[in-house]
């Protein structure tokens, strides 16, 4: 069976408005009937950052949701903080 894991993000404190989620990266991969595998994503700031009002790519200290899930509408969420930027 094919499968995609999928990593989401919400920024909470950005200043200014985010996506409720943003797909940052995913693995394709396939699984035989009853296996599982661990996945692993490697996220930078630069990730998380988004283009500012000034129109140059922002990252900046920030509460984070995230997701991995096989959609963008399934997956409970973790919470971490991006302390500098």
């Amino acid at each position: 069976m094919d499968v995609v894991a999928q990593f989401y993000f919400r920024d909470v404190t950005a200043s200014i408005a985010q996506p409720i989620r943003r797909l940052a990266r995913f693995q394709k991969f396939t699984l035989a009937p009853g296996e599982s595998k661990r996945v692993t994503f490697a996220i930078t700031a630069k990730d998380l950052g988004f283009v500012g009002q000034d129109l140059r790519a922002n990252s900046e200290p920030a509460l984070f949701f995230a997701w991995i899930s096989p959609s963008s509408t399934s997956g409970e969420s973790v919470e971490f903080t991006l302390l500098g930027a």
